[in-house]
């Protein structure tokens, strides 16, 4: 079985795809943009693949629901705010699709990404789909 399992093992099956999305943005990177994560889920693993750019996480209290680790965020320079209240020319909106999100915050992040370019989106066996999108501020 082991010997099957590496054999059939394809890691844009599973959430490869992240890697390729984090070069689109670092490719796509201009002066004035921010990266925006709903949660912990997607923020750890996109901050190693994305450079230092600005990175920004929604200030929901989500750490109830285990989306979020508040000190280890935090001792990782992420910073929480409401989109609206962060200067930037274009958000890079990571929104993984958790159905442990609360309503509100939900809500808040389909807010976010209407009118939004979706650029793609990452599928983990062990995590929601993470769906990336593009907004630019009008």
């Amino acid at each position: 079985l082991l010997v099957l399992g590496l054999i059939n093992w394809s890691p844009a099956a599973r959430g490869g795809e992240l890697r390729e999305l984090a070069q689109v943005i670092n490719g796509r990177w201009q002066p004035g943009d921010v990266i925006y994560h709903d949660a912990a889920i997607s923020a750890f693993p996109f901050s190693l693949y994305t450079e230092s750019h600005p990175m920004y996480m929604l200030d929901e209290d989500l750490h109830s629901i285990g989306l979020q680790n508040i000190p280890l965020e935090k001792e990782l320079g992420f910073k929480f705010a409401a989109l609206e209240d962060i200067p930037h020319q274009r958000a890079w909106i990571v929104y993984a699709r958790d159905q442990l999100l609360p309503p509100r915050a939900e809500e808040r992040m389909d807010h976010y990404v209407q009118g939004a370019v979706k650029i793609g989106t990452v599928h983990y066996m062990q995590a929601a789909p993470i769906d990336v999108y593009l907004q630019e501020n009008k």
